[in-house]
């Protein structure tokens, strides 16, 4: 089969068989870069103070849990459903064919995904929108002796997972344990294979691991791509 049309003429009429919308790396208005979100929604307008006050923080942790008391879970909750309607109606899928799963990655915060993952799971079979909660971790690593990178990685987890239990999952994995990463910090990994197999291993809450735009040097710098250049050359 060469092609996904190959591949979906070989899928008819196998009842095992179905595809579902999804859509794994989404940002909440809790994170840092999405302040437009606020202004798009209407839930503030252009020149609302409370937009110069959240303008201010640059703390991650804080600004999640500023925006979490302007922009609720239930509002945007049903902005992801009217998304999804959006989608639904125009890819013309069949009724009750909606069913649809997205994971909310943040910047190294997930807070807020946690809450909306909850409420979600609890209108599962009424709204067929599933949430994942999970965050785009930017990690640090060696690429050789003399120099480090960092790549930004999707950590998803299943639906209902708690904020603390992300946290727990994500230091479990790690190779350095003197120092306890913490929400809105940048983590340091001297391993990041390893990180990456303990964290999806992980024996109550594994996690899928995603490696986020890395084509881009905004997802995964320059020095990180040139060493995996080196080895496959190898």
């Amino acid at each position: 089969m060469r092609t996904n049309l190959d591949f979906l003429d070989a899928l008819k009429g196998t009842p095992e068989a179905r595809f579902y919308l999804c859509d794994f790396h989404i940002h909440s208005p809790a994170s840092m870069e999405n302040l437009s979100k606020l202004e798009l929604m209407g839930v503030l307008e252009e020149g609302d103070l409370l937009i110069e006050e959240i303008k201010q923080i640059v703390d991650p942790v804080e600004y999640e849990q500023k925006v979490q008391n302007v922009v609720s879970v239930e509002n945007y909750f049903g902005s992801l459903l009217s998304r999804r309607d959006e989608v639904i109606e125009a890819e013309e899928r069949a009724p009750g064919e909606n069913w649809t799963f997205v994971a909310i990655t943040d910047h190294n915060v997930c807070g807020y995904a946690a809450i909306l993952s909850q409420y979600a799971w609890e209108r599962r079979n009424m709204d067929r929108l599933i949430v994942l909660p999970g965050m785009e971790l930017e990690v640090t690593f060696p690429v050789s002796e003399m120099s480090s990178a960092t790549a930004h990685i999707l950590c998803i987890f299943p639906p209902c997972t708690e904020e603390a239990y992300i946290v727990e999952a994500i230091n479990r994995a790690r190779d350095t344990k003197e120092d306890m990463w913490r929400l809105g910090e940048r983590m340091a990994t001297d391993d990041l294979p390893k990180f990456i197999k303990e964290l999806r291993n992980h024996s109550d809450y594994p996690a899928i691991c995603i490696a986020a735009h890395s084509g881009t040097t905004k997802g995964i710098q320059e020095e990180t791509k040139e060493a995996l250049l080196k080895i496959k050359e190898i």
